[in-house]
């Protein structure tokens, strides 16, 4: 894996393209717990290491389980949901308002 990071560094530097180092890491992708991954530098600067990966809004973890994107993927969905569902909680069950100000039991993603 070095040697793609230094053929990396080396087209980088030849077409004048900068890479953040900051913002560069590395994740073992295995099965394995024994399995260690090693130091790898991009020039002179070490990769940290990370157990998830994102690429093009995809999450990868190290063990190969789709959890983490589930788990972003969701989250997303209920930020942008919430206030959809407020509206909807905040409607009359009748044609009539009924005067109880107290809020509807459960969610609508509960039922």
């Amino acid at each position: 894996m070095q040697l793609a990071a230094d053929r990396l560094a080396a087209w980088a530097d030849e077409w004048c393209v900068a890479i953040n180092k900051e913002k560069s890491s590395t994740t073992l992708f295995t099965l394995s717990s024994k399995q260690k991954t090693g130091t790898i530098k991009l020039g002179d600067t070490p990769l940290r290491s990370d157990d998830e990966a994102t690429y093009l809004g995809v999450t990868f973890d190290k063990k190969q389980t789709w959890k983490p994107h589930i788990h972003n993927a969701e989250a997303k969905a209920r930020r942008k949901l919430a206030p959809q569902l407020g509206l909807q909680q905040r409607r009359p069950t009748s044609r009539h308002w009924t005067g109880s100000k107290t809020k509807p039991s459960g969610s609508l993603l509960d039922r």
